[in-house]
This record gives C-alpha cells, structure tokens and sequence, in this order.
C-alpha cells in the first residue's frame, strides 16, 4: 500500500470575542461569546479541539493613613476557568478555515 503524507500548515488561528459596551470590556457575571478560528494550507482532518480560558482580576493599591503609615492591600478574583472539548469540527477540511462557536 501507499500512504500520502499531506503536510498541514495552519495559515490563521485567532480567538475573537463579540464586545458587549464600547469600552470592550467585561465584569462578573457577563456572559462572553466569541469563535475559535482556524485556518489551514491543505486537507487535514480534525477530530476535536480542547479549548482552555481563564479569566483573572488582580488588584492592588496604596492608602496614606499620615505620616508613614501605608498600607498596601491586593486581590484577586477568578471569573471563570473553563475547558471544552469541541468534536463537531467537519471531518474534513481543505485550505478554508473552519469556525467553531463555543
């Protein structure tokens, strides 16, 4: 038997999200929609894709109580951290991108 071997080249792979206000920013509880895109040379075949996000907030500041007396303070918050593995990719692909809406 002979087996082809097709060198697969991803050409563009970009994570866009949709803005929900015009400073194109987010706080708890809002719900974030965006697309995984994929772009590739050739025809590969894709049987999933595993997508990891974390979304972090840390802070930290200085308040003046007098005369030397600083205090720092710092937070951090977890807004979320999820992962999904995506299988309803097409089964074949050839030089288009493929987007997958999560």
């Amino acid at each position: 038997p002979t087996f082809c071997h097709l060198k697969m080249t991803i050409t563009r792979f970009s994570i866009e999200y949709d803005a929900i206000n015009s400073k194109n920013t987010f706080t708890n509880g809002d719900i974030i929609n965006g697309r995984i895109i994929v772009e590739v040379s050739g025809e590969t075949k894709i049987q999933s894709l595993i997508f990891r996000g974390q979304g972090r907030a840390k802070v930290c500041w200085t308040e003046n109580y007098g005369e030397g007396d600083y205090r720092h303070y710092w937070a951090t918050e977890t807004y979320y951290d999820i992962k999904q593995h995506e299988t309803s990719v097409h089964d074949s692909v050839r030089g288009v991108s493929v987007e997958l809406i999560l």
